[in-house]
């Protein structure tokens, strides 16, 4: 009893409410009234995805916008640690050349 009672009260899912407008808008014989309304009933049910679809393009293009960032500061980093190195290999070299013409004299 209690299952047919589910049965009874079960509302349909977007997507079969999407098929019976869709439907209803292939129907030539229904009144202009009823295709309106179909129209209607598909733009408050595409609304969802079309924000979904929205949300997403922005994480991805977020996502590209971080990837670039990313790319730019490491970079900038490898740089740096090359800067860094060479004037430490630069003066130690220099150490290395004094030292030299100091003990061979």
């Amino acid at each position: 009893m209690l299952i047919e009672l589910m049965e009874k009260i079960k509302m349909p899912s977007d997507a079969q409410l999407m098929q019976i407008a869709i439907d209803d808008l292939n129907n030539s014989s229904l009144p202009l009234e009823d295709h309106h309304r179909a129209l209607q009933e598909l733009l408050i049910l595409v609304e969802p995805i079309d924000n979904a679809i929205g949300k997403c393009s922005f994480i991805l293009s977020t996502r590209a916008e971080m990837a670039h960032l990313l790319i730019f500061l490491l970079a900038l980093g490898s740089a740096h640690v090359i800067f860094v190195s060479r004037s430490k290999i630069s003066s130690n070299c220099s150490s290395v050349v004094l030292f030299w013409h100091l003990v061979s004299r």
